[in-house]
């Protein structure tokens, strides 16, 4: 079991609650996930609350009688009113840990402590996948146009066996696919066509070649020219009709107190499954939550609540992360007191004394578990063939070096066609 700095190099006692048991009440939902020995009263586990906690309880000596609520969700209309500060007006707690929330109706029931550490608000995403085909090199053509190949294939077999040639020159499938081959492959070329047959194969090549060339430079030109506009900004997500998932007050904080264009509202039922939902995909789901690498971060959710096996790289890059320009807020957890607890200010200068020293820096840096740091690109190279960014650039340059080939080729054959209209002159150069 890990210990605290201050535990480790016995800090003085001086100021001390003459051990006192202190009643602690937190939700496991926000990382309170240590246990409390039993002799000692002192709280052990690994993340910054309760590092922060344990520094507290040996710089004033007193034990605590934790309690883990269930887990409700901080969105709950009585998530801090029938918790938290319902528990501290009646005294059946002296010190309750909870996101750190400033608002008119929580002041007016509690007093918050010093915040550990002021975080900020990003927003989780997966970048939209466009309506056009995904590879237009893997499927081209539409099921359609196979039917149709073989429905005309089928009429011209027929055809041909009505006119009951005696010469029995009718063409077989292997010859009728070497020569619709050869008809697409051919930029031009003066055949002379006599058997009726031959002229139906020919009439066939000419129809396939040109529905093959239609319906693939149709998709094509579809993928070049449909636009694939990456987010960038919120006020993308909102254009792209996203919904929103955010914890409370944050919607005051970015938008203040409403949503851009009033079009869309936020889905404040379940933060489990707002997370569920863009970590798996959810193309029009966004999740609005504080970073990382906070001692609360979304990675904790799906490590330890969503029971979601994804590495730190996969998580990083599954989702683009956007964050807020006035983001600069404190919602990490803090710690409640009573409004008139004649130990907030001893907590509060336990807090600003362990801000002095660093460690609680190094609680957010090293809690456990580690949480990854994210670039934040809003498109990553993982989002590529989703988007078809690579396939779309790559189709326009070899649309313009067919263009290139059959311009060549033309002016190639026009200058065949003057050389051979010039007639010869014998003796001339």
């Amino acid at each position: 079991m890990n210990h605290s700095y201050l535990e480790n190099n016995k800090v003085s006692k001086s100021c001390n609650f003459d051990h006192v048991t202190v009643s602690v009440m937190g939700y496991k939902l926000e990382g309170i996930v240590g246990v409390v020995e039993a002799t000692t009263g002192i709280i052990r586990g690994d993340r910054a609350a309760e590092s922060t906690l344990r520094d507290m309880q040996f710089m004033s000596n007193f034990r605590i009688n934790l309690r883990i609520l269930d887990n409700t969700m901080p969105s709950d209309p009585t998530y801090f009113s029938g918790g938290i500060g319902k528990l501290l007006i009646s005294n059946e707690t002296d010190l309750g840990i909870g996101y750190f929330y400033v608002n008119q109706d929580r002041v007016q029931l509690v007093a918050p402590l010093i915040p550990l550490m002021s975080d900020g608000l990003y927003v989780y995403f997966v970048q939209p996948l466009p309506n056009s085909v995904r590879n237009i090199y893997l499927n081209p053509l539409s099921w359609e146009l196979i039917v149709f190949m073989i429905l005309t294939m089928v009429i011209i077999s027929m055809i041909g066996e009505a006119i009951n040639f005696k010469s029995k020159v009718s063409e077989k499938l292997s010859e009728i696919f070497i020569l619709t081959t050869s008809l697409m492959t051919q930029q031009a070329g003066y055949v002379r066509i006599k058997k009726t047959v031959s002229r139906l194969t020919h009439l066939y090549g000419l129809i396939l070649s040109y529905v093959i060339y239609s319906m693939f430079g149709g998709k094509l030109l579809s993928a070049i020219l449909r636009p694939v506009i990456p987010v960038q900004t919120i006020q993308d997500l909102v254009t792209l009709d996203f919904t929103f998932f955010s914890i409370p007050t944050a919607k005051t904080v970015v938008f203040n107190g409403k949503m851009p264009l009033g079009r869309r509202e936020f889905v404040n039922n379940n933060k489990a499954e707002s997370i569920r939902a863009a970590v798996t995909g959810h193309q029009t789901h966004a999740h609005i939550d504080v970073g990382f690498d906070s001692m609360n971060s979304v990675l904790w959710f799906v490590q330890r609540l969503l029971n979601i096996k994804m590495s730190d790289e996969t998580m990083c890059e599954r989702l683009s992360i956007l964050k807020f320009s006035r983001s600069n807020v404190f919602l990490t957890t803090a710690f409640y007191v009573n409004r008139k607890s004649v130990w907030r200010n001893r907590f509060n200068i336990n807090i600003l004394k362990i801000k002095e020293t660093g460690l609680m820096k190094r609680y957010f840096a090293n809690t456990n578990p580690r949480k990854p740091r994210c670039d934040f690109y809003t498109v990553k190279p993982s989002y590529d063939p989703d988007l078809g960014l690579r396939d779309t650039s790559t189709a326009f340059l070899l649309f313009l070096f067919g263009i290139f080939v059959s311009g060549v080729i033309l002016i190639m054959e026009r200058l065949k066609q003057v050389a051979i209209s010039i007639p010869y002159v014998e003796g001339t150069r």
